[in-house]
């Protein structure tokens, strides 16, 4: 059996767009992770999985949109860029503020660890 060369890099941008629903996050990393080994970039599909689940269960949790949206942009070959936001103009129950955030808390470490995903990688 031969081994087959990964695609070449071409930018490549998906929108996604699913119910607001507990099932959105799920669904969205399953999409993504499709979108990322079929273009040729397994390596980047746990971070990014994980940064999914956190972004789109924000727009879950946070806002009264029906509609969840989702851009992922392959921008190089190690690098994925994400965008989410829902269909209700942007208008949340609620704005997490870093300034009072506690490591004891339950709440707000999702984004957090959103940001410690290496630059490089998702």
């Amino acid at each position: 059996m031969s081994k087959t060369a990964a695609p070449p890099f071409r930018r490549t941008t998906a929108r996604f767009v699913v119910p607001n629903s507990n099932l959105a996050p799920k669904i969205m990393r399953d999409l993504v992770k499709a979108l990322l080994v079929a273009t040729g970039h397994p390596a980047l599909v746990d971070d990014a999985r994980v940064c999914v689940s956190e972004v789109i269960t924000n727009v879950h949790l946070h806002t009264h949109t029906t509609l969840v949206y989702l851009d992922v942009t392959l921008l190089h070959p190690e690098g994925v860029l994400f965008a989410a936001w829902g269909d209700d103009s942007w208008s949340p129950r609620f704005v997490p503020t870093w300034l009072n955030f506690r490591g004891d808390e339950e709440r707000g470490r999702g984004l957090l660890l959103v940001r410690s995903c290496p630059p490089t990688g998702a």
